[in-house]
């Protein structure tokens, strides 16, 4: 990532949800909330000008951007509305289970943490996110009245602090209370190493089954293997950005990556089938979900049983 810019990538992902839930039968599936605070953000940003939102709901634009969509990377726009919906169903169910804490790693401009932590008083919540993209969604946060005693927003470059200490350091963060971490879209974009260094931050500073909730890659995904020509296309672009996939798993998937860290995987595959989830039993199933990235849930097991 640009170290003095803003991420790209971040103003994309944004970008893309937009579009898609302007999709009357996809907005049903995005999370609560959700449509009007990220126009709402990106807008206070002034990221997302009048012009670019009457070009996201024109139908004109519609039709032009599925068709451009639809040979490329069939369902990556469909599959990134399901990502948020997932993450935002898991974090509201790990709130009713007793968890008190949130943790958003690299959330860009996704409104998660703003919405919920409207609703969840009780509950801290906690965005850590690369300086640059911080100062932009922190002041966009203030400008829309969303800011909250309870919502906490650091600027922090994790090349050059660990994710540990700033937990540690943090006058909002108890490393003794049961947390949900949430990883959207980041792992793929950190090395190895630092994949490691966030598991096992995550186990340092918070309780036993505290949870990590995450999309990843497969290795093959990140080399561009599975998608031809545009793998080619797509890990050039994103090394043009300065946020190019450095990280996925192998064919024996997420489970032992997890395992190897202290962590278990809480599910079984339907839960973390996105079309399973939401669209057949919505009578969606026909519907087209891309499957370059993952997601999953994992819990912090007691080291007595690791």
């Amino acid at each position: 990532m640009p170290k003095n810019k803003p991420s790209l990538t971040a103003r994309k992902v944004a970008s893309d949800f937009l579009f898609k839930v302007e999709d009357p039968e996809v907005a049903p599936f995005a999370p609560a909330g959700s449509i009007s605070t990220t126009y709402d953000l990106l807008s206070a940003a002034n990221l997302l000008k009048p012009w670019m939102v009457s070009l996201i709901k024109a139908p004109w634009y519609q039709r032009f951007g599925r068709a451009i969509e639809k040979p490329i990377l069939p369902g990556q726009m469909l599959h990134l509305v399901l990502r948020k919906r997932f993450f935002d169903d898991e974090v509201r169910a790990a709130i009713a289970a007793g968890v008190n804490q949130v943790l958003v790693v690299g959330a860009g401009y996704d409104t998660l943490c703003p919405r919920l932590a409207a609703e969840y008083l009780e509950v801290t919540f906690l965005e850590v996110d690369h300086p640059p993209t911080h100062r932009v969604k922190a002041e966009a946060v203030k400008a829309t009245g969303a800011s909250r005693s309870n919502l906490h927003l650091q600027g922090v470059d994790l090349a050059e602090r660990s994710l540990e200490s700033v937990l540690r350091e943090s006058p909002v963060w108890s490393v003794d209370s049961r947390s949900v971490v949430v990883a959207e879209g980041v792992l793929m974009y950190l090395a190895e190493e630092d994949v490691v260094a966030f598991f096992s931050a995550v186990r340092s500073s918070s309780a036993v089954e505290s949870r990590v909730l995450a999309s990843y890659i497969y290795d093959e995904a990140m080399r561009g293997k599975t998608l031809g020509w545009l793998g080619v296309v797509l890990t050039a672009t994103l090394r043009l950005f300065g946020e190019p996939f450095r990280w996925g798993v192998d064919e024996d998937g997420i489970e032992p990556v997890v395992a190897a860290r202290g962590f278990r995987v809480v599910g079984d595959s339907t839960r973390f089938d996105l079309k399973a989830r939401y669209l057949k039993p919505a009578g969606k199933g026909d519907w087209v979900v891309a499957r370059l990235e993952r997601v999953v849930a994992a819990e912090s097991a007691d080291f007595s049983e690791t």
